[in-house]
This record gives C-alpha cells, structure tokens and sequence, in this order.
C-alpha cells in the first residue's frame, strides 16, 4: 500500500486519488454553504473545484480511453481557469483593488467561455494535436494574466490578499513546471527522478485550494464582522434619529415657550379679543402640526423651512405687539420649491435673535435673514441689531436666561447628521463694533436638490 501511495509516477496511485478527492470535497461542502447563504465567493470557488476535478478525473484508469474526454478534457480545465478569474474578481474585490486591472479579467473571462467551447469544434473537425497546441498558447496567457494580477495586488495590505496571493503564485509556479515538461518534451527524465509530470500540478492544486479554504474562512469571518459593523451603525443612526426627534420636540416645544403662547391666548380671551385669539390658535397649532410633520424627515424644501419660520415669527410678532421688523432676502438663483434643507435649522437662531438680542434694546428692532448659493454651496446670514452674543453671554451667565442654547445645539446637530459633519460651517459673530448691529449667524452647507 505504501509502495502504491508514493509511487508518484502512476496517476491511479493514492497521493493522486487523494488530491482529486479532496477538489470534490471542496466542491460539496462550498456549493452548500452557497446555497446556505447565497455568497458568490462559495459558488465561483466551489465551480472551479469541480471543473478542475473533472479535468483531473479523465487521468484515472476508469476513463483513460473515454470518448467523452478525448474532445472535453481540455476544454474543463480553460473553464475551470475562467471561474478561478471570476473567484479571484469576488475574493480580493479587483474592482475596488485594482479596478483599471479588473476591466482586463472581465474581458478574459468570456474570452475563455468562447475558447473553451472551441476547443472542442477543433478536436472535432481537424485533430487533437492541433486542440494541444491552441490550448498551450491560451493557458501561457492565462498564467500571464494571473501572474500580473498577483503582482498587481501586492500593494494591497490585507491578510486575505496576502494569502491569495501565495497561493495563485504557488500553483502557477507548479503548474508552469508542467507544462514546460509537456512543452519540451522532457516526460522520461521526470520519471528518472520519481515524478509523473502532473505532479507538479496535482500539488500546485492540492496547495492552492487548501490556502483558498483558510483564505475564504478568513474571509467570511472579515465580511461578519463587517456586517456586524454596520448593522452597529445603523442601529446608531437609529438612536441618534430617534434622539433627533425628541430633540427637536423638546427644543421646538419647551415649556417655556408653550407656556408664554398659552398665557398670550389667555390674554387674547381675558380681553375678550375673539378674533385675535382665533387667529393666534390657528397659527400656533399650524406651527405645531409642521414641527411635527418635519421631525421625522431628514429634509425639507426650502420653501417649508421658511413657511414655518413665518409661522413661528407671525406669532412672536402677535405677543410682541409688532415689536420687531422681519427682512428676507433670496438670490433669484435659488429654488426655494425643489431646494433642500435639514429642518427647523433658522428658528432656534431667529428665536435667540428675538429674545436674547432686539428684546434687551430700545428703539427699532430689526432681524435680517439673507440666502444665497455660491459655488454649490447654500449660505444663511442672520442678523440683528440687539445687544450682542458676548452680552448675551455675560447676562447668560448671571443666569438672567436659561436653557437658551438646546435649541440652536439641536439644530447643529440636525445638520451635522444630514452631511455627516462634512463641509458644515456655523458661525456665530459678536458685531456691535461694526455699526447699529448685535449678532451674525452664518450658516453654510452643500446644497440638496
């Protein structure tokens, strides 16, 4: 038995019974683990095992003669190399990778479908030795196109491509060997020494697909802790969405400003100003049912930002007796209907501008909001002429006015969410020495159409 397990120049013997046992192996096992999870990689691999062992199964004894190989043995190996390309595409992401490169694998791909089926019209309708011959032309080229992209991707850092890469360029080595044996004719020496010339690719074999079998359970576990990864952030997006919107409630709707709207409709009614009072109601409940429509949306048109910010000062200027002038200004270049924004990002601004800077002076009380598009990028100025954020600031720290900033931080926040805290800017400038003005507000992001 020992004599027949070592005796490597006889393609019946055990060493290569075993090696083609063990393709069909791989073959079983990762065509079931495809089905299990639909994982292209699985399928690729275990369709180049079986083609290959197919290739190798017309050397044993039972089929040495058979008509079927004598046209087909060939022509299973080139598609057996058309798959092991396709693996290779999946397993290393050469479209990623080295994606210039992998334009050339997806052309050799079919180029080989069609070569393979050929080879057998040729065998058919001239003679073997011509299919011989073709074949060794094309399976140079294929050893020299898998050689560069081994080459190509050694740039390429990963564990998983590492071990590719030893294992593409041991069975090219081997298999090269080979075919230079069959190419110079040289069989007898090789059997001198002990070695049937398939042997070097019997083992080039054996060893490629034992280091493809780590390289792919390296592989998968990559790809779960991938999937784990981004299931965590998405389950993250969802809690910082959902804190958004509690946010956004509690910011748009404190019990401060609740209350100061419900005691200006009591006021409304103790005075027995009916219509007033209707108007004021059916103002703050259209406010209402908009933040709370817009809550859940990750944008907005421009145009509803706006309606909304009319809606919210319509009602300031109602409890301030008109107190306060409103100037809004759009560059004609802008598409307030199909133009996006993040919502309710300019009331928490313009309430601070209301309440923390005109309210604290004397004389006209002016708020300014202009809105213009440059180089792609929409842009908010908001201005006023109270008394300043660094006097804001002093009078915020003797506590004179609390809980002022939750609603600017969620509207900050609403708009770092929205462009994942890229090319996002907002300013917040102390201007009382530049004129008759308090606070600019300038906020600048990508425009959303």
């Amino acid at each position: 038995m020992n004599n027949k397990l070592f005796n490597l120049t006889d393609l019946s013997s055990e060493f290569y019974s075993m090696v083609r046992g063990a393709l069909f192996l791989f073959f079983i096992y990762h065509i079931i683990i495809y089905f299990l999870n639909k994982n292209k990689v699985y399928l690729y691999y275990s369709l180049y095992s079986l083609l290959l062992y197919i290739f190798l199964f017309s050397h044993t004894s039972i089929v040495n003669t058979h008509y079927f190989y004598h046209y087909t043995d060939l022509t299973f190996q080139l598609l057996a190399v058309s798959f092991y390309f396709m693996f290779t595409r999946e397993i290393v992401q050469t479209n990623k990778n080295i994606p210039r490169w992998d334009k050339v694998l997806l052309k050799t791909i079919p180029l080989l479908w069609i070569l393979s089926v050929s080879l057998i019209f040729i065998t058919v309708f001239l003679n073997k030795n011509v299919q011989i011959n073709l074949f060794f032309i094309i399976i140079f080229g294929a050893i020299i196109i898998s050689f560069i992209t081994s080459i190509k991707l050694l740039d390429i850092d990963k564990y998983h491509v590492k071990l590719f890469i030893f294992g593409s360029l041991t069975y090219l080595f081997l298999i090269f060997i080979t075919l230079i044996i069959n190419v110079f004719n040289i069989d007898n020496y090789v059997l001198k020494l002990g070695f049937h010339r398939m042997f070097f690719l019997y083992s080039g074999a054996f060893i490629e697909f034992i280091v493809f079998a780590i390289l792919i359970s390296y592989r998968y576990r990559e790809m779960l802790e991938e999937k784990t990864r981004i299931e965590m952030v998405i389950t993250k997006n969802k809690i910082e969405s959902s804190e958004l919107k509690m946010m956004t409630l509690k910011s748009q709707l404190n019990p401060h400003f609740l209350f100061n709207i419900l005691n200006s409709i009591n006021n409304f009614i103790l005075k027995n100003q009916v219509e007033e009072a209707s108007d004021f109601i059916t103002k703050f409940a259209r406010f209402i049912r908009n933040v709370l429509n817009n809550s859940n949306q990750s944008t907005i048109t421009l145009h509803e930002e706006l309606a909304n910010l009319k809606i919210y000062i319509a009602l300031e200027k109602i409890r301030t007796n008109n107190g306060f002038e409103y100037i809004e200004e759009i560059d004609n270049n802008i598409n307030s209907m199909t133009t996006k924004v993040p919502p309710l990002i300019l009331q928490p601004y313009v309430e601070n501008a209301i309440w923390h800077g005109i309210s604290q002076i004397q004389g006209d009380k002016k708020i300014w909001l202009k809105i213009s598009e440059t180089n792609n990028y929409l842009s908010f100025n908001l201005v006023d002429n109270g008394i300043g954020i660094n006097r804001s600031l002093e009078l915020d720290k003797l506590n004179l006015y609390k809980n002022k900033g939750t609603a600017t931080e969620s509207a900050i926040f609403r708009i770092n969410l929205v462009f994942n805290r890229k090319n996002v800017t907002i300013e917040r400038t102390d201007i009382t020495n530049q004129g008759p003005f308090g606070t600019r507000v300038f906020i600048s992001f990508p425009k959303i159409n």
